[in-house]
């Protein structure tokens, strides 16, 4: 019994599954980037009349969660697995509560977590946007979130 339940805490515990990474999965980041950061930036408050509200960007823009809601969405549409595209939450180098989404993935045989960061063009790794001043607060884990750090 004690096997049992250490194995199905090691099985939720089990990090994302990451993606074997080639040329095809980095044009599709790119891709994904790009379009977000085309689209117009509209906060919550104004469209929804909401202060926060989480639903897909849509040709009228978005704020950084729905960007990131939409990046995923176009990543699941081209094959990719939703255990690999989690949603973190992040303070930026001007102190602003953020969203983005974090891609984790193998690339030259090691692990990385690549971002998509609607206030950039392109995918940065996690470790150029820690550099940049971004702190780390959470990502999504499962069903739920979990708190991370630098």
């Amino acid at each position: 019994m004690f096997r049992l339940i250490m194995l199905l805490l090691a099985l939720l515990a089990a990090p994302a599954r990451a993606v074997e990474l080639d040329p095809t999965g980095w044009a599709q980041l790119v891709a994904a980037a790009q379009h977000g950061f085309a689209l117009a930036d509209v906060r919550d408050k104004s469209r929804f009349r909401r202060a926060d509200h989480w639903e897909i960007a849509d040709a009228q823009g978005g704020d950084c969660e729905d960007k990131a809601l939409l990046a995923r969405a176009a990543l699941v549409a081209q094959g990719w697995p939703q255990a690999s595209l989690r949603i973190a939450l992040v303070w930026t180098e001007a102190r602003e509560y953020h969203a983005v989404l974090t891609v984790d993935v193998v690339r030259h045989g090691a692990a990385a977590t690549y971002v998509i960061d609607n206030r950039f063009p392109w995918v940065l790794g996690w470790d150029a946007l820690s550099q940049h001043g971004y702190r780390w607060d959470r990502r999504q884990a499962g069903r739920g979130w979990t708190r991370i750090g630098n």
